[in-house]
């Protein structure tokens, strides 16, 4: 696997995991809003009952299907802390980000940014990080 595919894993994952979970939190809100009006004092059907239930294993599933992607994303990251740490640093702010919580969504340095931070040219940054892409390849290739 190349290793700027194996980068962008790490992208693809984030929005996986927030696309989930929107969805976990709706099926979570399914299942509270059934569940609770099934305890009530009249229950027209068992209909409620049963829409509660599938509504629980939803975002039972939906939870483990987290964990997992949550898993797969350590496991990059970790791949990621063998490099020298102005390679890792560069590769982490580049692909692996921070969640903005006004913008419910991940947010990326950019080679600019990264250039800005360490006072440093724009193509210093860019030769950094093709640098660390290759390290990160080296890395992949004795896995």
């Amino acid at each position: 696997m190349r290793a700027e595919t194996y980068l962008e894993r790490v992208k693809k994952i984030d929005v996986l995991i927030l696309n989930k979970m929107r969805e976990h939190a709706r099926w979570v809100d399914s299942a509270e809003g059934l569940c609770g009006a099934a305890f009530g004092e009249r229950v027209q059907s068992s209909r409620n009952l049963h829409r509660g239930a599938d509504a629980i294993i939803n975002y039972t599933v939906l939870e483990g299907e987290i964990n997992a992607l949550e898993v797969e994303k350590q496991n990059i990251i970790r791949t990621i802390e063998r490099l020298p740490s102005v390679e890792y640093d560069i590769l982490h702010k580049l692909y692996v980000g921070k969640y903005d919580k006004k913008l419910d969504r991940m947010q990326y340095d950019t080679l600019k940014d990264i250039a800005y931070q360490y006072k440093k040219s724009y193509d210093w940054a860019k030769k950094k990080k093709q640098h660390a892409v290759r390290l990160l390849g080296a890395v992949l290739d004795e896995q």
